[in-house]
C-alpha cells in the first residue's frame, strides 16, 4: 500500500500554506507509517515524507534534501540528508569543497512505544587552501558527544520530573540503559556549583 500524495509546487508554497498541508496530512502520514508501509523512492513520496520530518524533527522544509525510513516491528528509522549549503572555511575564509559523508545515528524517542532513530547523512569539508576538514553543523544535537537528540534529552528531563519516575523508568520508556539516562540528568539537571563568598555572615 502507498501512501497518498498532495504535490505541492515548491515556486508557490509559503510557510502558510506547508502548514496547513502538514495539518490536514499529517494523521494520513502517521496511519501509513506506523501500518508498516514499505520505504519508497520517489520524489513525490519523498516530499511527502519531508514535509512530515520537518514538524517532527524541527526542521524546516527547505532545509532538507531527501529523507527515507524504515519500520521493524516497534522501531522505526529515519535516513536523513539536509541541503547543501555553502560553507567558508573558518580558518582561511575559502569556499570549502565536500569530501564525503557519515552517517550520524541518534535516538529519538518522542513517539511513545516506537523506538525512533535518526541516521542523519552528514557531510564532511575539505578545504584546499589550508588542507583543514569541517563538518556541517548538525541541527539536532548540541554537544557531539550526545547519542540523543536535544529533543529526545528535554523529553527525559519532562519524565524526570515526576515523583515516581526512576532511572529504569525512564530507560524503559525511552528504549535505553539507565546508565544513559543518568548521564542526560548528570548534564542538564545538576545545577552549577558557585564558588562561597570570602566573607559569611551569620544571624
Amino acid at each position: 500500500t502507498r501512501p497518498v500524495v498532495q504535490q505541492v509546487s515548491h515556486a508557490t508554497r509559503d510557510i502558510g500554506s506547508a502548514a496547513s498541508i502538514a495539518s490536514r496530512i499529517r494523521s494520513e502520514i502517521w496511519s501509513q507509517i506506523l501500518s508498516g508501509c514499505p520505504s519508497v523512492t520517489d520524489s513525490e513520496v519523498n516530499n511527502f515524507l519531508i514535509l512530515n520530518l520537518s514538524y517532527i524533527l524541527n526542521l524546516n522544509y527547505s532545509d532538507v534534501q531527501s529523507c527515507s525510513s524504515e519500520k521493524n516491528d516497534n522501531s522505526i528509522t529515519y535516513f536523513i540528508t539536509l541541503i547543501r549549503k555553502d560553507i567558508i572555511c573558518p580558518n582561511c575564509a575559502s569556499k570549502l569543497k565536500i569530501k564525503d559523508y557519515r552517517d550520524v545515528k541518534l535516538s529519538h524517542q518522542i513517539i511513545k512505544g516506537m523506538d525512533t532513530h535518526i541516521v542523519y547523512r552528514k557531510r564532511r569539508y575539505f578545504c584546499p587552501a589550508c588542507k583543514s576538514y569541517h563538518y556541517e553543523n548538525n541541527p539536532f544535537v548540541v554537544e557531539k558527544k550526545h547519542s540523543f537528540t536535544d529533543t529526545t534529552s528535554i523529553e527525559i528531563m519532562r519524565f524526570l520530573r515526576e515523583h515516581s519516575a526512576t532511572f529504569s523508568m525512564a530507560a524503559r520508556r525511552f528504549h535505553t540503559t539507565p546508565t544513559k539516562i543518568m548521564d542526560v540528568f548528570d548534564t542538564l539537571g545538576q545545577m552549577k556549583k558557585l564558588p562561597f563568598s570570602q566573607v559569611i555572615s551569620i544571624d
